[in-house]
């Protein structure tokens, strides 16, 4: 029927297709490197002694865009960290906030804001390179918390 070498050939072909079919069906989505940016939105100006900074000029520029009121942004936390595909990650922020992410593959998240132990707002959203993902929470007065999200350069 078939001889010695056409069945070693056929093994190896039938070996290479299962491993192309293997890696074919683990391959996907890659592991995200992000960044969360704990901030607060106020239409006051940053007073002397303010522990806080001003959001960097191209995210303040990004917010104003946004339809948000305030005029003022200014960072109180953040944290850079890589997520698997399919992964579940909890970021702490500050002590009242915190932060569940979900990598759902294909760039995209699930974000779970979190503020004194209590769900305050949830967000799906597909993410690329300069794009921004925002969640947030009132604070006393006319003043306002967010986190933004947004793809690290990996390199």
């Amino acid at each position: 029927m078939f001889s010695l070498l056409e069945r070693k050939s056929l093994w190896r072909a039938w070996f290479m297709l299962l491993l192309l079919k293997a890696s074919v069906s683990l391959a996907g989505p890659g592991e995200l490197k992000l960044e969360a940016q704990l901030l607060w939105g106020t239409d006051t100006q940053q007073p002397p002694g303010f522990p806080y900074q001003p959001a960097a000029p191209p995210i303040a520029s990004k917010l104003r865009k946004m339809p948000f009121k305030w005029k003022h942004f200014y960072e109180v936390n953040r944290a850079t960290f890589n997520l698997s595909p399919r992964a579940i990650r909890r970021v702490q922020l500050s002590a009242p906030c915190s932060l569940e992410i979900k990598n759902l593959g294909a760039s995209r998240i699930e974000a779970r804001l979190y503020g004194r132990k209590k769900l305050v707002n949830t967000i799906k959203q597909a993410l690329s390179q300069g794009e921004l993902a925002v969640i947030g929470g009132d604070d006393r007065g006319e003043n306002a918390w967010l986190v933004i999200l947004r793809i690290v350069d990996p390199n």
